[in-house]
Formats: structure tokens, C-alpha cells, sequence
């Protein structure tokens, strides 16, 4: 994987994108946090930050605030235990779109996601996921993914298929639809709404996978 040393590897499961038949679904949130009393990784720690974070998840239950929703979206229901946790993100790939941590209680800037969308699409294009379930709003409508950035990497117009989902024609026979979500924090709407946004998005993205050559 030719993944960018400038921002955390993503995380991806030990069968995402292992069978043919499945669907590769990304979950993308919007940024890494770090407390104002401790200071930001670097380094080793930097590159590994998402999948350490993941694999808390997986492994301890941790980060809830975050992750319950995404996974009782996307999966269906909430996770109870560490089976569950286990079977659930065994397919699935994560990252967040900022290359940096932001410190609790401050917001990435405008500048922050367009400067995140190169190696974001670098990521996106080696992971080639089918559907990209964006858990960021902000991510959303700063738009990044309209500008050259997406032209230069995955080439065609991107198609509308509604308010909360675009579909983004590709290189290589490849395709990504990219459906929003609210932040975790800030759902705005009961998970039914979401999970039916959801539903509506993996049904678009299987459609145009089988279409592909």
C-alpha cells in the first residue's frame, strides 16, 4: 500500500476486501482528538494512532461516544460484546479524513480538509472501497472531494444519488459512492433515520458494483 507517512494508516480488517462478493465498506470519522494536558503523537505512534484506536475499540469496548453509533448504523444494531465487535469491523476499514490531531475543544479549519483530501484520496484509492460511510457533516460540506483532488485520482463527474450520498465514477473499473452521516456526537436524528440513509446507500453502491465491467 503506498500509504502517505503524513497522516495515521487506516485501519482494515484481516478480511476486508478478502471475498469478492462482499461489499467494502469504509468508515471514515473527521479527526483525531487529543486532551489539552497531554501532548500530540508523533512518529510511530502518529502512523499507527487510527489502528491502535481501532483495535481499542475491538478489543476493550472503548471509544463509544464514537464508534456505538457508526456500528449500530452500519451493522444493524448495537454491538454488545467483543464477538459481536470482532464479526462486525473483521470487513471493514476505518481512518479519519484530517491528517492531524486536533486538540479537544478546538474544530479543524476549512484549510485542514482540503489539505487532508490528497493523501485521503491516496488511501481511498488503495483501499478501493465500494461505499465510504463519512461520519462528519463538516467533512461533507467542506466539499474537498469536488475540486481536482478527486478529478486527478478518480477520475469522472461525480453523479448525485441524493441528499446524503454521491457516487464517484473511477479508474480502473473502480467505483466509490460516499454516504454522510452527522458526527457520532451530534446525530441529530434517531439511528432509524440513519440506518434507513444507510440501507439506501449500500443497495446504490451494490447496484454499481455489479454494473461494472
Amino acid at each position: 500500500m503506498s500509504h502517505s507517512t503524513h497522516r495515521p494508516q487506516p485501519f482494515s480488517g484481516p478480511d476486508y476486501g478478502r471475498d469478492p462478493d462482499t461489499l467494502r465498506i469504509m468508515i471514515v470519522g473527521e479527526s483525531h482528538y487529543y486532551r489539552q494536558d497531554e501532548a500530540p503523537p508523533i512518529g510511530l505512534d502518529f502512523i499507527q494512532a487510527t489502528i491502535s484506536v481501532a483495535e481499542d475499540r475491538i478489543d476493550s469496548g472503548f471509544h463509544g461516544s464514537f464508534f456505538s453509533s457508526p456500528e449500530a448504523i452500519v451493522g444493524g444494531a448495537k454491538l454488545g460484546d467483543q464477538a459481536a465487535r470482532i464479526a462486525f469491523w473483521n470487513d471493514k476499514a476505518f481512518m479519519n479524513f484530517i491528517d492531524r490531531h486536533v486538540m479537544e475543544g478546538s474544530k479543524p479549519t476549512h484549510e485542514d480538509f482540503v489539505r487532508s483530501s490528497r493523501a485521503f484520496f491516496a488511501d481511498v484509492s488503495d483501499l478501493k472501497p465500494d461505499l465510504i460511510c463519512l461520519f462528519s457533516k463538516r467533512s461533507w460540506d467542506a466539499r474537498p472531494w469536488g475540486q481536482a483532488p478527486w478529478d486527478e485520482v478518480l477520475g469522472a463527474e461525480p453523479e448525485d444519488i441524493s441528499e446524503y450520498a454521491t457516487y464517484y465514477p473511477a479508474h480502473e473499473n473502480s467505483g466509490c459512492l460516499i454516504a454522510r452521516f452527522n458526527h457520532p456526537r451530534n446525530l441529530g436524528r434517531p439511528v432509524s433515520f440513519w440506518q434507513e440513509k444507510f440501507a439506501e446507500a449500500k443497495a446504490a453502491a451494490t447496484s454499481r458494483r455489479r454494473a461494472r465491467p
